[in-house]
């Protein structure tokens, strides 16, 4: 005759613990994800009538727009900030450099940054 086993039982905490982790690291994904497609594009703010700003191109390839003396080739998004890298040109001078701005809004449209306590908006343009 064969031996019966007995059926284990759920703990319903333990599951009600891994649906909500699962659903975390989901809304994670799919958030941090959006971010990254949303920043894809070029950023422009308006200074006296001349539109600079920087470019965000796919796989964190960058390029600046307008401006001589910073030429950003790569940026990525860390914990909510806009980091871009590349060389700064001065007095004969080629640097490499690292801003980092601190993303405070960001939608398909606009993107709000501060930095060293300045609060840049930009506009998206493609």
């Amino acid at each position: 005759m064969p031996k019966k086993t007995k059926k284990k039982k759920l703990n319903p905490i333990a599951v009600t613990g891994a649906v909500v982790l699962a659903l975390a690291i989901g809304a994670y994904a799919l958030f941090g994800e959006r971010k990254q497609y949303d920043i894809l594009g070029t950023w422009v703010v308006d200074t006296n009538e001349l539109q600079s700003g920087f470019q965000c191109g796919k796989h964190g390839i960058a390029a600046s727009i307008k401006n001589s003396t910073k030429q950003y080739n790569s940026w990525e998004l860390k914990k909510g900030k806009l980091i871009m890298k590349g060389k700064l040109f001065s007095n004969d001078h080629v640097h490499d450099f690292c801003d980092t701005l601190q993303i405070i809004s960001l939608n398909s449209q606009q993107m709000t940054v501060s930095q060293n306590d300045k609060t840049t908006h930009y506009n998206k343009i493609k």
